[in-house]
C-alpha cells in the first residue's frame, strides 16, 4: 500500500487508523456504501464551486440587462448579490434580479458538460463498490460518468429531488446503484435547491427525511467534496443527531484538515480522512486505493485454559505421555500459558510443542463411548453431532449446566490454514458474544491443546432437520425464518468488526422448539470460516470436506478468485442458496445457472398461493440476485432482509402494502392476460411484449403513481383498417377501470396509450385496474 503524505495529511483527527478502517470498509462490503459528493468532485472536471458559479451568473445577468430605471434596480442587487458572502441570499437576489427564466438559462449555460468528456474523479467514484451517490451539485458529471464507469451495465436507479419513492429499499440491491440528484437536475430547474426557502423545504419533505435516514441507519456514508461550511450537510447531520442517532461508520474525505473543521466533524461523529490540502491528484490516488482493497489482515495468538496452576507438566515428555488424559490436557495449557505469556509465540513455544508433540496427540483422545467423559473440565454426554471440521457434543460442567463443545479433529491440528481459520472462528464468535448480538451462540471459552471451543447449547433442530420433517409448510413460515435470518447476518455485518459468516446453510442455523412455530427463535452456528476486519484471513479454499459446495460461493472454491471471498457478498450467496432451499425443500445442484435461475422459479411455486400473488415471482427473483456468479450483481444483507420483510408484510397485509414497486409486479400477477408471460424488467417496472406484438409496459412514475403505456408499432404486413379504433378501445376499458389516461393515438396501423393511477395508489384498487388493464389487452384484434 502508498505510503506518506499523499494518502495522511498532519492533522489531531486524521490518523492511518481512520483511513484503514475506511479502506476495510470497501474490502468487507459489509454494508452498503453510500458517497455523498458535493462541489468539489464536479470542480475536478473544470465546473465551478458555489463561489465562482455565483460571479459567473451574476456577470451573465449584468450583461443582459438594459438601460433604464428598472434595469437599474436590478444591477444593484446583482451586484449587491456578487458581494454577499451568503450564497443561499446571494443566490435568491440573483434570481429575483434576473427573473427566474434568465437566471435558470444562465445557471444551465455555465454547469453544461459534454456527455463524451472525461469525468475523473467522478468515473473513478463509480468504479468502487458502492450502493449509490446522494449528489449535492445539479449539473449531469454524475450521470454522465456512470455510463462511461460501467459501459453495458444496467441503468442506475436515477431519482431528482422529493421524487424519492423505492430508492431507501433499492439501496444494496447489487448490481443497480443509484444516483439521488438531492438538489436536482440541471435541466428540470424546477427541481433546483437554490435558496435556503428551497433548501428548508426539500429537507421537511416526509419522504425525503425518511429517505435520508433510512440511507444513513443502513449505510456507511462517506462525504467527498464537501466542506463543513456547507449548510445543506450540516441541516442532515443536526436533524439526525436530533433524534438521539449516533453512527461510528460515517467519513468524510477532505483536504480540511483545520481545527474548525475537526472540530466540526467532532461534533457530527464524522471521522476524517485527510489529504493534502490543493493535491487533487492524492484524492485520485486515495479512491484508486480504496478500489482494490483488501482486508488488512492481523495474526491472532491461540487460546488456553488455565486450570489455576494446579496441574504441573512433567519435564519428561516420556512421563508426560505416560499422564491421566484430563490431567494432561491440564498441564499442558498450563505450560503454554506460562510460555506465551513469558514470550509469546517464539522458538520457545514451539520447541515445546515439538517436544511434547506425543502428549498433544493424546490430549485429542476420546473413547468409543463418551458418556460422562471427562474433557477440560466438562463431562461429554453423548456422542455427538458430526460436522465439517469437528464434533459437537452436549456436556455438563461442574454445576451441571448443559453446554456445546465442538472439538476440532486431530488431523487438523498440523493444517495450519485450518487452525488460523478455527482462530479466526473462536474470535468472531468473541466478538459477537462481547456485542450481545440476538440469534449468534453465545461463545463461553476456548482452547488449542486439543482445538475446542465451548458454547451454549441450543435445544432444537437445525434447519435442514425442521425442513426434512416437514415443518416448513407455507408461505408465512419461509418468509419469517428468511428475515429472520437475513437480520441476525446483517447486525453481524454492521458491527465496527464487519463479522462475516461465509458458511451460511441449512445445517449451520438452528430452530428452537421446531414443533410449535409459535416458539421458533433462529440462531447461527458454526463460525469456522468466518472472517472480519483485520483479522489474519490468509487463503482457506473450502472444498466437500468442508460440507456440501452447493451453499458456497464460487470465489470460495477458487483460488483465481480467492481474494473475493473476503467479503460480506459471500454470505448473501449462502443466504440466497438457504432461500431457495426453503422453498424446494431439497439440496440446491447448481450445475447450469441458466437452467438453475429457472428452477429457482419452478421451485418457488411449491406452496399454497399466497394472497399477495406477486410473491413467488419476487421471492424467486431476489434468490437469483443472491446466487449470482458475478458478486458485484449480489444485493448487500440489508437489502435482503428488507426484501423479505417487505413480502411477509405483503403476505400478511396486502391492503396495508404501499411501496409501489411492490404494487407494480402485483399488478403484473393480477392481470390475467400477462401474469404468466416473460417480462423484462425495466427501471421502476417491467414490460411484456404480447403474441399480436403489443408491448405493454407498467412502472412506476412521480409522487408514487403507476404508469401503464401500450404499443402497437405498424406493420406494413397488415391491413391498416384492422387496426382502425385499437387504440380508442384501450381508453375507454382503461378509464372504466379507474385509469386515468394521458395520451391516446392511432393512425397508419399504429396504436399508443399512456395512463396512470392516481398517486400512491392502494392495493385494494390492484384487482380493478388489473380488470381493466386485462380487458384492454383482450380488446387487441388477434391475427
Amino acid at each position: 500500500m502508498p505510503r506518506g503524505r499523499c494518502f495522511m495529511a498532519d492533522s489531531l483527527t486524521t490518523t492511518p487508523t481512520t483511513f484503514r478502517a475506511l479502506t476495510n470498509e470497501f474490502a468487507l462490503k459489509a454494508r452498503p456504501i453510500v458517497l455523498v459528493v458535493g462541489a468539489g468532485v464536479s470542480k475536478g472536471i473544470g465546473l465551478p464551486l458555489w463561489g465562482s458559479l455565483r460571479d459567473q451568473v451574476c456577470d451573465c445577468l449584468l450583461g443582459a440587462a438594459l438601460p433604464g430605471a428598472e434595469s437599474e434596480a436590478k444591477r444593484h442587487l446583482l451586484e449587491s448579490a456578487k458581494c454577499e458572502d451568503d450564497l443561499w441570499v446571494a443566490f435568491e437576489r440573483m434570481s429575483e434580479a434576473g427573473g427566474r427564466p434568465e437566471f435558470s438559462s444562465a445557471i444551465k449555460s455555465i454547469l453544461k458538460v459534454d456527455g463524451n468528456s472525461s469525468f475523473g474523479l467522478y468515473e473513478d467514484l463509480w468504479r468502487l463498490p458502492i450502493a449509490g451517490i446522494v449528489n449535492l451539485n445539479i449539473d449531469e458529471a454524475a450521470h454522465f460518468a456512470y455510463a462511461k464507469a460501467r459501459s453495458g451495465a444496467a441503468p442506475a436507479h436515477y431519482h431528482v429531488g422529493a421524487e424519492v419513492e423505492g430508492l431507501a429499499h433499492n439501496v444494496g440491491e447489487g448490481g443497480r446503484p443509484f444516483l439521488w440528484q438531492l438538489h436536482g437536475a440541471l435541466e428540470n430547474d424546477k427541481s433546483w435547491v437554490m435558496t435556503r426557502a428551497d433548501l428548508e423545504r426539500r429537507l421537511k419533505n416526509v419522504e425525503v427525511a425518511s429517505t435520508i435516514r433510512d440511507i444513513f441507519d443502513r449505510s456507511t456514508v462517506v462525504f467527498i467534496g464537501v466542506g463543513p461550511q456547507d449548510e445543506a450537510i450540516a441541516a442532515v447531520l443536526k436533524a439526525l443527531k436530533s433524534e438521539g442517532r449516533r453512527y461510528e461508520d460515517r467519513y468524510w474525505v477532505t483536504d480540511h484538515v483545520d481545527l474548525q473543521s475537526s472540530k466540526w466533524a467532532e461534533e457530527n461523529d464524522v471521522r476524517v480522512v485527510g489529504y493534502s490540502a490543493g493535491r487533487h491528484g492524492d484524492l485520485l490516488q486515495m479512491v484508486r486505493v480504496f478500489s482494490r482493497a483488501q482486508p488488512a489482515d492481523r495474526t491472532l495468538s491461540p487460546d488456553f485454559k488455565s486450570f489455576g496452576g494446579r496441574i504441573r507438566l512433567p519435564e519428561s515428555a516420556d512421563e508426560a505421555a505416560g499422564m491421566d488424559e484430563d490431567d494432561l490436557r491440564g498441564a499442558l495449557n498450563e505450560k503454554a500459558l506460562e510460555i506465551v505469556g513469558r514470550s509469546g509465540l517464539s522458538d520457545e513455544f514451539y520447541e515445546f510443542l515439538e517436544k511434547y508433540d506425543r502428549s498433544i496427540y493424546k490430549s485429542w483422545y476420546l473413547p468409543a463411548k463418551v458418556r460422562d467423559y471427562p474433557f477440560m473440565g466438562y463431562e461429554l454426554q453423548d456422542d455427538g453431532r458430526a460436522g465439517a471440521f469437528g464434533r459437537v457434543f452436549p456436556a455438563l460442567d461442574e454445576n451441571k449446566q448443559i453446554y456445546a463443545v465442538k472439538i476440532l479433529r486431530e488431523e487438523q491440528r498440523s493444517n495450519i490454514d485450518m487452525m488460523v481459520a478455527f482462530r479466526r472462528g473462536v474470535q468472531a464468535m468473541k466478538i459477537l458474544t462481547a456485542y450481545g448480538i440476538p440469534g449468534m451462540v453465545r461463545y463461553v471459552e476456548s482452547s488449542e491443546i486439543p482445538a475446542m471451543v465451548v458454547m451454549d447449547y441450543i435445544h432444537g433442530s437445525t434447519l435442514a432437520e425442521v425442513v426434512e420433517n416437514r415443518l416448513v409448510t407455507e408461505w408465512q413460515d419461509v418468509l419469517s425464518l428468511g428475515s429472520r435470518l437475513a437480520e441476525i447476518i446483517e447486525s453481524a455485518h454492521g458491527l465496527k468488526e464487519r463479522v462475516i459468516h461465509r458458511d451460511i446453510r441449512p445445517g449451520n442455523v438452528m430452530i428452537s422448539s421446531p414443533w410449535e412455530k409459535t416458539s421458533w427463535e433462529v440462531t447461527v452456528l458454526d463460525f469456522d470460516l468466518s472472517t472480519y476486519v483485520r483479522a489474519d484471513d490468509r487463503t482457506f479454499l473450502a472444498d466437500k470436506s468442508t460440507g456440501p459446495t452447493s451453499y458456497l460461493a464460487p470465489e470460495q472454491l477458487s483460488r483465481e478468485r480467492s481474494a473475493e471471498a473476503k467479503n460480506a457478498l459471500v454470505d448473501s450467496f449462502g443466504v440466497g442458496m438457504t432461500l431457495y432451499y426453503l422453498c424446494s425443500q431439497r439440496e440446491p445442484a447448481r450445475y447450469d445457472p441458466v437452467e438453475f435461475e429457472k428452477e429457482v422459479f419452478r421451485a418457488c411455486r411449491v406452496f399454497p398461493s399466497s394472497k399477495w400473488r406477486s410473491l413467488p415471482v419476487r421471492y424467486a427473483r431476489l434468490i437469483n440476485s443472491c446466487i449470482a456468479n458475478d458478486q458485484r450483481r449480489r444485493p448487500t444483507m440489508s437489502y435482503i432482509r428488507a426484501e423479505l420483510k417487505a413480502l411477509e408484510e405483503a403476505h400478511l397485509d396486502p391492503d396495508l402494502v404501499e411501496d409501489a414497486n411492490l404494487l407494480v409486479d402485483e399488478l403484473v400477477a393480477r392481470c390475467d392476460p400477462i401474469s404468466e408471460r416473460d417480462f423484462t424488467l425495466l427501471e421502476g417496472g417491467v414490460e411484456v411484449r404480447l403474441v399480436s406484438g403489443v408491448k405493454c409496459q407498467i412502472r412506476v412514475v412521480s409522487r408514487a403513481a403507476i404508469e401503464v403505456v401500450l404499443e402497437w408499432a405498424a406493420d406494413a404486413s397488415v391491413a391498416f383498417s384492422s387496426r382502425n379504433g385499437v387504440h380508442e378501445k384501450w381508453t375507454s376499458e382503461l378509464k372504466r377501470g379507474g385509469w386515468v389516461v394521458s395520451r391516446a393515438s392511432g393512425a397508419g396501423g399504429a396504436a399508443h396509450v399512456v395512463a396512470s393511477t392516481a398517486p400512491s395508489p392502494r392495493a385494494g384498487e390492484l384487482d380493478r385496474l388489473a380488470e381493466a388493464l386485462g380487458n384492454a389487452i383482450d380488446a387487441t384484434p388477434a391475427y
